[in-house]
């Protein structure tokens, strides 16, 4: 199981399209707004909680995503720039 991804240097993966980390035990993906290149994204199952601050704005490819089964309480600002 997966619980630290700060640890790796994820704008290495410029073409990186599709990548899966769910099941995991990952409680923050924000390492993970840097992969502009991503369509497909799943970090269901993980230990993510608190408001949803992940920054979808700039990822124009991204087809799907899937962020469910954790504990986010606010997602209002998934679209937001900040």
């Amino acid at each position: 199981m997966v619980n630290d991804i700060s640890n790796v240097n994820w704008s290495e993966f410029t073409k990186l399209e599709s990548l899966n980390l769910g099941y995991n035990q990952i409680s923050d993906i924000s390492p993970l707004q840097v992969i502009l290149t991503l369509k497909n994204l799943n970090v269901s199952y993980n230990l993510l909680t608190g408001r949803f601050t992940f920054r979808l704005l700039n990822m124009k490819d991204l087809k799907y995503a899937d962020f469910s089964n954790n504990q986010y309480y606010d997602i209002q600002y998934a679209n937001d720039q900040y």
